[in-house]
């Protein structure tokens, strides 16, 4: 706590100096959860909950009713939520969501009611029982089934660059303020690219013409 907040601090008896590149003021604690207690833990006690359970509406109002939950046990304002969402830009949306196919298999075994998921029990159940951590996000991955594009974008901003700006168009009409996008294609300089050049340039004029 203290080298956060700029100062001197001991471990074991030893004193550890002051961070040099430290900025003035606290720094933020961010808290990921995906379960409906830890998103409620975290609207209590953190700065901000990084969700990652999905890209809908269904997905985001369940983290905002959660993460709110929480934020209604304080009294200092602080609290709210930054979605984190798997990215991949492609030629076309039909290999981006190839591509996308092995970040929604781990998806379906995160801690989400089913009604927010919109998974079957009997697909839930399988896909947790036949993924393999030792395949975790590879393209290659002997658990990754052929998922339809539909069902891919609920759950991972994927697509050629017009399609996840609607995506994040979205969202952000839902709310949502921050995305950490976590890059789960075959290219990901075209991902970074694209989103240099042709996605947040966009967002931030809309963001500025609307006035915050």
């Amino acid at each position: 706590g203290k080298l956060l907040q700029g100062e001197a601090a001991s471990w074991q008896g030893a004193t550890i100096s002051p961070l040099l590149n430290l900025g003035c003021g606290k720094v933020p604690i961010y808290m990921a959860a995906n379960g409906p207690r830890m998103l409620e833990m975290g609207g209590e006690v953190a700065d901000c909950v990084i969700g990652s359970v999905g890209v809908t509406a269904e997905h985001v109002r369940y983290l905002q009713h959660h993460i709110g939950l929480g934020m209604s046990r304080r009294n200092d304002g602080k609290g709210g939520l930054a979605l984190q969402a798997g990215g991949v830009i492609a030629d076309d949306d039909e290999q981006a969501a190839l591509e996308a196919r092995t970040y929604v298999a781990y998806k379906i075994i995160t801690p989400v009611p089913l009604e927010v998921s919109k998974f079957q029990e009997e697909d839930f159940q399988a896909m947790k029982g036949r993924y393999s951590y030792q395949e975790h996000l590879s393209h290659d991955a002997s658990h990754t089934a052929d998922y339809p594009a539909e069902m891919v974008r609920r759950f991972a901003l994927a697509g050629v660059p017009a399609t996840v700006l609607e995506q994040l168009r979205g969202l952000r009409a839902l709310g949502v303020q921050k995305v950490f996008v976590q890059p789960v294609g075959k290219d990901t300089r075209k991902l970074i690219e694209a989103f240099a050049t042709e996605i947040i340039p966009v967002m931030a004029a809309t963001v500025e013409a609307e006035g915050g």
